[in-house]
Protein backbone atom coordinates (compact mmCIF):
# COMPACT_ATOMS: atom_id res chain seq x y z
CA UNK A 1 0.00 0.00 0.00
CA UNK A 2 1.34 3.44 -0.95
CA UNK A 3 1.69 5.86 1.95
CA UNK A 4 0.80 9.54 1.53
CA UNK A 5 4.47 10.52 1.81
CA UNK A 6 5.36 8.12 -1.04
CA UNK A 7 3.10 9.74 -3.64
CA UNK A 8 4.48 11.99 -6.37
CA UNK A 9 1.57 14.39 -6.75
CA UNK A 10 -1.21 15.98 -4.73
CA UNK A 11 -4.61 16.49 -6.34
CA UNK A 12 -6.87 19.23 -5.03
CA UNK A 13 -10.55 19.82 -5.71
CA UNK A 14 -11.23 23.05 -7.58
CA UNK A 15 -14.11 23.68 -5.17
CA UNK A 16 -11.47 24.41 -2.55
CA UNK A 17 -10.66 27.64 -4.41
CA UNK A 18 -13.98 29.11 -3.18
CA UNK A 19 -12.32 29.24 0.22
CA UNK A 20 -9.53 31.53 -0.92
CA UNK A 21 -7.42 31.99 2.23
CA UNK A 22 -7.29 28.25 2.89
CA UNK A 23 -6.78 27.40 -0.77
CA UNK A 24 -3.94 29.90 -1.13
CA UNK A 25 -2.25 28.66 2.05
CA UNK A 26 -2.32 25.04 0.86
CA UNK A 27 -1.02 25.92 -2.61
CA UNK A 28 1.74 28.17 -1.20
CA UNK A 29 2.89 25.41 1.14
CA UNK A 30 2.93 22.81 -1.62
CA UNK A 31 5.00 25.12 -3.84
CA UNK A 32 7.32 26.06 -0.98
CA UNK A 33 8.13 22.40 -0.38
CA UNK A 34 8.45 21.54 -4.07
CA UNK A 35 5.42 19.25 -4.06
CA UNK A 36 3.79 18.78 -7.45
CA UNK A 37 0.03 19.37 -7.45
CA UNK A 38 -2.88 19.62 -9.88
CA UNK A 39 -6.57 20.51 -9.79
CA UNK A 40 -9.02 17.65 -10.23
CA UNK A 41 -11.36 17.79 -13.23
CA UNK A 42 -15.12 18.05 -12.65
CA UNK A 43 -14.70 19.56 -9.16
CA UNK A 44 -15.62 23.19 -9.84
CA UNK A 45 -18.67 23.04 -7.54
CA UNK A 46 -18.06 24.80 -4.23
CA UNK A 47 -19.37 21.68 -2.42
CA UNK A 48 -16.59 19.48 -3.79
CA UNK A 49 -13.90 20.46 -1.33
CA UNK A 50 -12.22 17.47 0.31
CA UNK A 51 -10.94 15.16 -2.43
CA UNK A 52 -9.60 12.72 0.17
CA UNK A 53 -13.18 11.78 1.02
CA UNK A 54 -14.15 10.58 -2.46
CA UNK A 55 -10.96 9.82 -4.38
CA UNK A 56 -9.62 6.23 -4.46
CA UNK A 57 -6.95 4.85 -2.17
CA UNK A 58 -3.60 4.22 -3.84
CA UNK A 59 -2.57 0.60 -3.35
CA UNK A 60 0.44 0.40 -5.66
CA UNK A 61 2.23 2.72 -8.08
CA UNK A 62 -0.45 2.32 -10.75
CA UNK A 63 -3.31 0.66 -8.87
CA UNK A 64 -6.11 2.27 -6.85
CA UNK A 65 -9.09 1.06 -4.81
CA UNK A 66 -12.35 2.82 -5.67
CA UNK A 67 -14.98 2.47 -2.95
CA UNK A 68 -18.55 3.74 -2.95
CA UNK A 69 -18.69 7.30 -1.67
CA UNK A 70 -22.21 7.60 -0.34
CA UNK A 71 -21.84 8.77 3.26
CA UNK A 72 -24.85 8.92 5.54
CA UNK A 73 -24.17 12.58 6.36
CA UNK A 74 -24.80 13.52 2.70
CA UNK A 75 -28.02 11.53 2.19
CA UNK A 76 -30.00 14.78 2.01
CA UNK A 77 -27.30 16.61 0.05
CA UNK A 78 -26.77 14.56 -3.13
CA UNK A 79 -25.40 17.66 -4.90
CA UNK A 80 -22.38 17.48 -2.61
CA UNK A 81 -21.26 14.14 -4.03
CA UNK A 82 -18.99 14.74 -7.03
CA UNK A 83 -18.85 12.48 -10.09
CA UNK A 84 -15.88 10.67 -8.58
CA UNK A 85 -16.01 7.69 -10.93
CA UNK A 86 -15.87 10.03 -13.96
CA UNK A 87 -12.99 11.92 -12.33
CA UNK A 88 -11.04 8.66 -12.02
CA UNK A 89 -11.69 7.90 -15.70
CA UNK A 90 -10.57 11.41 -16.69
CA UNK A 91 -7.32 10.85 -14.78
CA UNK A 92 -6.98 7.39 -16.38
CA UNK A 93 -6.55 5.75 -12.99
CA UNK A 94 -6.37 1.98 -12.93
CA UNK A 95 -8.99 1.21 -10.27
CA UNK A 96 -10.31 -1.95 -8.79
CA UNK A 97 -13.74 -1.34 -7.34
CA UNK A 98 -15.54 -2.49 -4.24
CA UNK A 99 -19.15 -2.10 -3.20
CA UNK A 100 -18.08 -1.10 0.31
CA UNK A 101 -19.49 2.30 1.27
CA UNK A 102 -16.94 4.48 3.01
CA UNK A 103 -15.41 7.91 3.26
CA UNK A 104 -11.70 8.15 2.44
CA UNK A 105 -11.30 10.69 5.24
CA UNK A 106 -11.93 7.82 7.65
CA UNK A 107 -8.97 5.78 6.39
CA UNK A 108 -5.35 6.15 7.47
CA UNK A 109 -2.67 3.99 5.86
CA UNK A 110 -0.09 2.48 8.18
CA UNK A 111 2.33 0.26 6.29
CA UNK A 112 0.31 -2.67 4.96
CA UNK A 113 -2.56 -1.97 7.35
CA UNK A 114 -5.19 0.73 7.73
CA UNK A 115 -6.80 2.51 10.64
CA UNK A 116 -10.49 3.19 10.13
CA UNK A 117 -13.30 4.57 12.20
CA UNK A 118 -16.18 2.30 13.12
CA UNK A 119 -18.25 4.19 10.55
CA UNK A 120 -17.37 1.44 8.07
CA UNK A 121 -19.70 -0.90 10.01
CA UNK A 122 -22.49 1.67 10.27
CA UNK A 123 -22.46 2.45 6.55
CA UNK A 124 -22.43 -1.23 5.53
CA UNK A 125 -25.09 -2.85 7.74
CA UNK A 126 -25.62 -6.58 7.40
CA UNK A 127 -22.30 -7.06 5.60
CA UNK A 128 -20.30 -10.14 6.56
CA UNK A 129 -16.70 -9.07 7.17
CA UNK A 130 -14.19 -11.82 6.45
CA UNK A 131 -11.18 -9.72 7.40
CA UNK A 132 -9.25 -10.07 10.63
CA UNK A 133 -10.35 -6.93 12.48
CA UNK A 134 -8.53 -5.73 15.52
CA UNK A 135 -10.75 -3.24 17.31
CA UNK A 136 -9.42 -0.78 19.84
CA UNK A 137 -11.42 1.20 22.32
CA UNK A 138 -10.40 4.82 21.88
CA UNK A 139 -10.90 7.44 24.59
CA UNK A 140 -14.29 9.07 24.95
CA UNK A 141 -13.69 12.10 22.73
CA UNK A 142 -16.55 14.02 24.32
CA UNK A 143 -14.38 14.30 27.45
CA UNK A 144 -12.01 16.57 25.52
CA UNK A 145 -13.46 20.09 25.23
CA UNK A 146 -14.16 21.26 21.69
CA UNK A 147 -13.64 17.89 20.04
CA UNK A 148 -16.00 16.21 17.67
CA UNK A 149 -13.62 13.51 16.48
CA UNK A 150 -15.13 11.67 13.55
CA UNK A 151 -12.01 11.37 11.41
CA UNK A 152 -9.45 8.64 11.89
CA UNK A 153 -6.81 11.12 10.70
CA UNK A 154 -7.46 13.41 13.62
CA UNK A 155 -7.78 10.52 16.04
CA UNK A 156 -4.50 9.03 14.84
CA UNK A 157 -2.65 12.31 15.16
CA UNK A 158 -3.96 12.68 18.69
CA UNK A 159 -3.29 9.05 19.66
CA UNK A 160 0.30 8.92 18.51
CA UNK A 161 1.07 12.21 20.23
CA UNK A 162 2.69 13.87 17.23
CA UNK A 163 1.75 17.16 15.68
CA UNK A 164 0.27 17.04 12.22
CA UNK A 165 -2.37 18.38 9.93
CA UNK A 166 -5.28 16.31 8.75
CA UNK A 167 -7.41 17.52 5.87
Amino acid sequence: MIQDNQTNKVYLAKGLSYYMPLSMLIVENLKCHGIDFAWLPRTENDNYIWARDYMPIQLEKDLFLQYQYNPDYLKRYRGWIPPYKAICKDLELNCITTDIVMDGGNVIQCGNKVIMTDKIFKENPGRHWSMNWRIFSLPNWSSFPGTAMKSSAIQTVWCNGSKGTAF
